[in-house]
């Protein structure tokens, strides 16, 4: 669920900084390829996987570094979630 909310936060962020939805889907959809090029080839740098994906292990999903990690990713999603409504411009 974290990396759900973490990527529809996101590309809503980068949607209301670039004011074009059309290269918006571009950069969204090229970032999903991209990771999930990278993923399926075996690379886990922490610099692009956000995420952490397999990264965790079964001692870690029961220990308290998986609540920080998760607690990262919800303040990210926070985070691009108030900027976006910081600039997105309201009609009267």
């Amino acid at each position: 669920m974290p990396g759900v909310i973490f990527m529809t936060a996101f590309v809503l962020a980068l949607n209301v900084l670039l004011r074009n939805k059309y290269v918006t889907y571009v950069i969204a959809v090229g970032a999903g390829a991209g990771l999930f090029y990278l993923y399926s080839i075996g690379h886990t740098h922490w610099l692009y996987n956000p995420l952490l994906h397999r990264l965790w292990t079964y001692f870690n999903l029961t220990s308290g570094p998986i609540l920080a990690s998760r607690l990262y990713c919800l303040v990210l999603a926070a985070a691009f979630l108030a900027l976006a409504h910081v600039l997105f411009e309201r009609k009267s």
